[in-house]
């Protein structure tokens, strides 16, 4: 039972609920159901869904819906059920997506093993393009319950629930602590009545605030007149302090939020003001402030979903100006994802980000994670653990040493432990340790060599033929973002040429296909590169010696020697555009001029050949030149970053060292096997931290599990599952193991033949 209705939504099922259950058709109970869900009532649909399957409960599309409303009112053991009954039923026809709910919903429940099923069946439909968002969703969560099935009984962290203090039955989030008051956000109905029903139809987030030091109740945070009357009917969330400043989120209806900055004199708010377009960038959501004195420059940390990012919601930061603030950088891939990153908190001391993640490996829904550093210059993200983090949503995780505080929507603790739908403040003890200011210059370097390998690897793409169609040299004189910018220009001509060239029944996927290929790939390797650059000249002016990696592909049509000049100028088209970028900053490093020392070098991987020969007719030139198969060979790799000054300076006993129980499987003949499985053992036999920042591999149909640290005299496992339904003849599965060990490539192959 919800804790909460709507009158007129009580009213409603009062005149209709006999009517519906005395024989009749369940289509009219379901426009009711389907028009509440539409308008985001989902604890008022569910109850007319379940009115629906006492009339038919074999109807799998009353079911599926069902199951859905369970599942985004966080009931996910017993959306489950419904979902798996849909899924028989049904068996995916009308609800192609009903194995990867099910999967979450297993997932968000704990049951690991049984999400790991459903996961691999809710792949299926996807395997034809790897790189597609769906696809690599459903693998990461695939990953992310193996992960967490191996993670689950390491609780070291025992929140507890601040029944007493401000939690209620509706839902409260985002806490945190200013001069001695704890404030935090509360979707609260004032206008409730003893049954829990609510006058209004709607109702809004507030800001509360408590005082630490008494037993008085929580009291709503006051505005001045003027904004009490212009916030009437937004919501008011997230509120966050610098000094006599309070950040806020106000929100719409359909919580579109901007943030807002005012003052905050004996618990009332003036002065507010809407924040700057770099905060606040049109046509985006952005929120979730974390203000914060670094290096005594004043940076805003928050959460938006402009263009131009690593996903969904990604976390930005921005330096104060005398404007108000500068330009908002994306964090980048070490911290964002193809997912949601929220709810940024920074603790400058122990140079420390906290957010929350549905992506990187968890435990289900939103886990808490950290990420060691500075602005711009942040390590891989971490799970924070179990305890803090559960199956349910888990976020706005904050530390006042030796406190911490965070919000939570799961059963255990919850004041309604009957009923997970809504949040509650938690309180543990979590104390963070300061980090001297006199750190070791070699330790700076290496942590900005982890942050350039959080890029990687980095595909680069081109177009047909693309640098000097029908040359047989090894040199070009092209720019690659030049070349990137006129293939994006292409766009309409591959979806006239290719589209217009498959059936008709085809083409809605065809396009959606090359439309993802331009938006995914082509677009998101532009982004990462231009993110990536100047960071990479950030660490070359300290003097460093760095050298990329780069590894080559092209389309298997032509023969092996003009392929490998053409992925040759490919390469070179890289190292031009590095030659002109940061208006010719990088020239000196290239070409070994530059005064302090410093220098950029490129290890070309030789032409990377395919596990196994693409079969494109070549005389389908429409096919082998604007084909989705076809733009997806036509690329090269960036995948690792070294420096020499740190390889020289760490002398073999303090550097680690990777080893492989073998390089190399020879497999023979295979004749039945869907799904090959192999791993790979890998031991840090040297000393420090063994770190392995990227695998790349060959072929799209290989899936990598593995440990991204192993510490010193310990051993992990590379996991491999190829999936070898679309594989004939000899195949040769190449791995390049990038680490940060020397050197730091390291090959592995599988060799077979599918009869």
């Amino acid at each position: 039972m919800p804790r909460f209705y709507v009158r007129y939504l009580l009213l409603t099922l009062f005149i209709f609920s006999g009517y519906f259950v005395k024989g009749q058709s369940p289509d009219l109970v379901l426009k009711v159901a389907d028009e509440l869900f539409e308008n985001k009532d989902y604890y008022g649909s569910i109850q007319f869904y379940e009115k629906a399957m006492e009339i038919d409960s074999n109807n799998a599309e009353v079911l599926y819906k069902y199951a859905r409303n369970l599942s985004l009112t966080n009931q996910h053991e017993k959306s489950s059920r419904y979902y798996q009954k849909a899924l028989i039923l049904d068996g995916s026809t009308e609800f192609p997506m009903a194995a990867y709910y099910l999967a979450e919903s297993y997932r968000s429940s704990g049951d690991y093993r049984k999400a790991r099923r459903y996961y691999n069946q809710a792949l299926r439909p996807f395997r034809s393009d790897r790189n597609s968002y769906w696809y690599q969703r459903i693998d990461q969560n695939k990953d992310a319950a193996s992960w967490a099935s191996k993670n689950d009984d390491k609780r070291v962290y025992e929140p507890t629930n601040l029944t007493q203090k401000v939690n209620t039955t509706f839902s409260e989030y985002a806490p945190t602590i200013h001069n001695k008051n704890l404030y935090y956000s509360g979707m609260i109905a004032d206008s409730a009545v003893e049954n829990g029903i609510i006058k209004d139809k709607q109702f809004y987030s507030r800001i509360y605030w408590k005082s630490l030091t008494s037993n008085e109740k929580a009291k709503e945070l006051l505005f001045v007149k003027d904004l009490e009357k212009q916030f009437h009917k937004l919501h008011l969330a997230n509120p966050a302090f610098y000094e006599d400043d309070i950040y806020f989120s106000v929100c719409d209806s359909n919580f579109k939020c901007k943030i807002w900055k005012g003052q905050l004199i004996d618990n009332k708010v003036s002065n507010a003001f809407e924040l700057n377009k770099n905060i606040n960038h049109p046509t985006s959501n952005n929120t979730q402030a974390n203000p914060v004195k670094i290096d005594n420059e004043l940076y805003l940390f928050f959460s938006s979903d402009r263009n131009g990012g690593e996903g969904e919601l990604d976390i930005y930061v921005a330096k104060v100006a005398s404007f108000g603030f500068d330009q908002a950088l994306n964090l980048g891939p070490s911290v964002n994802s193809l997912g949601n990153e929220i709810t940024p908190f920074y603790d400058a001391g122990s140079q420390t980000l906290f957010f929350s993640s549905d992506w990187h490996f968890g435990y289900g829904g939103y886990d808490i994670f950290l990420s060691k550093g500075k602005p711009m210059n942040f390590e891989q993200a971490e799970n924070i653990g179990f305890g803090i983090n559960t199956s349910s949503n888990d976020y706005y995780f904050k530390v006042f040493n030796p406190t911490a505080l965070l919000t939570s929507n799961r059963k255990e603790g919850n004041v309604d432990s009957k009923n997970d739908c809504c949040n509650d403040l938690y309180e543990l003890s979590y104390k963070l340790d300061s980090i001297e200011t006199n750190e070791d210059q070699l330790t700076e370097e290496i942590v900005n060599i982890d942050v350039l390998n959080g890029f990687l690897p980095m595909e680069l793409f081109f177009h047909n033929d693309e640098p000097n169609p029908n040359s047989r040299k090894k040199e070009t004189d092209k720019n690659y973002i030049d070349l990137a910018l006129a293939y994006q220009n292409l766009k309409a001509e591959y979806l006239s040429s290719y589209v217009q060239s498959v059936s008709r029944k085809e083409r809605v996927i065809a396009e959606n296909d090359l439309e993802q290929f331009f938006k995914d790939h082509l677009q998101n390797g532009i982004r990462k590169l231009e993110r990536f650059t100047p960071l990479l000249l950030k660490e070359l002016q300290k003097g460093s010696k760095v050298e990329l990696a780069v590894r080559g592909f092209a389309s298997s049509l032509s023969e092996s020697s003009y392929n490998l000049n053409l992925t040759s100028r490919r390469i070179e088209s890289l190292i031009n555009y590095f030659n002109q970028a940061e208006n010719g900053a990088f020239s000196p490093y290239l070409n070994g001029s530059a005064s302090n020392g410093g220098k950029l070098t490129f290890n070309k991987i030789p032409y990377g050949e395919y596990a196994v020969a693409k079969i494109i007719d070549e005389a389908d030139k429409i096919t082998a030149v604007y084909s989705p198969q076809a733009a997806t060979e036509r690329k090269i790799e960036l995948i690792a970053v070294s420096n020499s000054n740190i390889s020289s300076s760490l002398s073999t006993k303090d550097a680690a060292k990777i080893e492989f129980n073998t390089n190399s499987y020879e497999l023979g003949k295979l004749n039945s096997e869907k799904v090959i499985s192999r791993f790979f053992k890998v031991s840090n036999t040297g000393k420090g931290e063994l770190k392995l920042y990227n695998i790349s591999s060959n072929c799209e149909c290989v899936n990598l599990d593995y440990p991204l640290k192993i510490n010193e005299g310990e051993e992990g496992k590379i996991l491999i599952d190829i999936d070898a339904e679309n594989l004939l003849g000899d195949v040769n599965i190449e791995l390049i193991v990038v680490s940060n060990t020397n050197p730091n490539l390291n090959r592995l192959n599988i060799r077979f033949e599918v009869e």
